[in-house]
């Protein structure tokens, strides 16, 4: 017998956000109120920023995603480890904890600002190119694997030393203005950096001590 009464996965575990569920409905196109492999697999991007969306269990469905934006919700976690296609993610506006891309080797944009992140794991994501995590509560942030990181801006978060001496091929960085007053210890080697700070507009406090390598 068919159920009709809610949104139904044919062969997955139901969507336990009852509005991402109903966001997802525009995916079931042949509206038998199924939602198949087959139409899983032919989405590549999804956005689904500014709905009050607490989880996004159900979000590995969709094998080849490519894009996702999921800005100003209500998430406090977000693993996306079997959207192993994912190219962009863009979760800002939050309140997540934790974010997983440890399996996301595709992945060359993270835009994930203003959370409450203690902590951010990029190790695997060596194709990253551009890394937003300003304003969260990052101690510390590991950026040595991701060799090919043009842009990398990391304000308003605990840090208080930052080391970029294998990214050869940053171009733009923001890393000041860490909380508490804290002074940052910035370790680079990167003499094609075109902005970072302490080398300009030092009337914004951005307390960072430069050390080369």
């Amino acid at each position: 017998m068919r159920l009709r009464a809610e949104f139904v996965w044919a062969g997955f575990a139901k969507i336990s956000d009852v509005v991402f569920r109903d966001f997802c409905k525009q995916y079931d196109t042949n509206h038998d109120d199924l939602l198949s492999p087959m139409e899983c697999a032919v989405v590549e991007k999804i956005d689904a920023s500014d709905l009050e969306i607490e989880t996004m269990n159900g979000i590995e469905l969709f094998s080849n995603l490519k894009q996702l934006e999921c800005m100003r919700n209500n998430l406090t976690k977000l693993d996306l480890r079997h959207n192993k296609a994912l190219e962009r993610v863009y979760c800002n506006w939050n309140n997540l904890e934790s974010i997983n891309v440890s399996e996301n080797s595709a992945l060359i944009q993270l835009r994930c600002t203003n959370n409450k992140l203690a902590a951010l794991n990029t190790a695997n994501n060596a194709r990253l190119q551009m890394l937003q995590c300003d304003e969260n509560e990052l101690t510390s942030l590991n950026v040595r694997n991701n060799t090919e990181l043009t842009a990398l801006s990391c304000e308003y978060n605990d840090m208080v030393d930052l080391d970029v001496s294998n990214n050869k091929s940053l171009v733009t960085l923001w890393c000041g203005n860490q909380n508490m007053g804290k002074t940052l210890q910035l370790t680079l080697d990167c003499s094609q950096i075109e902005w970072w700070p302490s080398q300009e507009n030092t009337t914004h406090n951005n307390r960072v001590v430069v050390a080369r390598e």
